[in-house]
C-alpha cells in the first residue's frame, strides 16, 4: 500500500495478473476512455516493456490486425509453450534465425 496506493490489498489466496494492476496500462486506458477513443498501437507500454534493454518484449492488442504485436504473433517463426496440448497460449516466442538464405555452413 505504501509503494502503490492504487492497488487494492486482496485477501490471502487471490491471484492477480501483473497487467491488471499495472499503473501504466490503467492510466493510458483511462485517458483514452475520457477522450472517447481506443489506445493507439504502442501507446500502452507497461514498465516491464519499457525497462527491457534488448527490446525483447512487445505489448499490444492482438485483436487489431494492424498492430505490431499481432503481426509478430502471426509470424511463421512464432511458437507457444505446450501448444501441442492445445493450451492456446497468449504469449508467443520467436525462434532465432541462425542461417540466412544462401549462406552455407563451413
Amino acid at each position: 500500500m505504501v509503494l502503490n496506493p492504487d492497488v487494492v490489498v486482496r485477501e490471502r489466496g487471490v491471484v492477480e495478473n501483473v497487467l491488471s494492476v499495472c499503473n501504466e496500462i490503467q492510466e493510458v486506458k483511462l485517458t483514452a476512455k475520457l477522450e472517447n477513443r481506443v489506445p493507439g498501437d504502442g501507446e500502452v507500454q507497461p514498465a516491464c516493456v519499457q525497462a527491457c534493454p534488448a527490446k525483447a518484449l512487445t505489448f499490444g492488442d492482438i485483436n487489431n490486425k494492424e498492430s505490431k504485436v499481432s503481426k509478430l504473433f502471426n509470424d511463421p517463426r512464432r511458437y507457444g509453450l505446450l501448444e501441442e496440448l492445445h493450451t492456446l497460449p497468449s504469449v508467443g516466442y520467436l525462434t532465432k534465425v541462425r542461417n540466412k538464405p544462401g549462406e552455407q555452413k563451413a
